[in-house]
């Protein structure tokens, strides 16, 4: 039996409510983020002597390029140039292409759930 301070100061992966304690899942529980957390700093370490392009820490949003190597059909609708009425008018498309048009398309809607 532990002591009233420990048992309630301890956390749930230690002490599971109505079970006793349990190294497998605390270790399944609290190992994963300092184990990707060393892995990334491993990762800026190393690529801060062997690859100089992946210095910074992170990638500010307005130096992120999303239009290199987009598809030639999609230029029109999203690249840089895009009217914003025809972004408009390709987003009705696409929503009027996924309603249901008959019985069969709700089963069908189910099956590409899953898939």
């Amino acid at each position: 039996m532990y002591p009233a301070g420990l048992q309630t100061n301890t956390p749930p992966p230690l002490q599971p409510i109505g079970g006793s304690p349990n190294a497998y899942d605390f270790f399944q529980a609290y190992l994963a983020a300092p184990l990707i957390i060393t892995l990334y700093l491993f990762w800026k370490i190393y690529s801060w002597f062997k690859v100089p392009s992946h210095r910074p820490l992170y990638v500010k949003i307005k130096d992120i390029d999303i239009y290199t190597g987009m598809r030639e059909g999609q230029k029109p609708i999203s690249g840089m140039e895009a009217d914003a009425e025809v972004r408009r008018e390709s987003i009705v498309a696409i929503e009027e292409s996924k309603k249901k048009k008959g019985i069969m398309d709700y089963p069908k809607a189910v099956v590409r759930a899953f898939i």
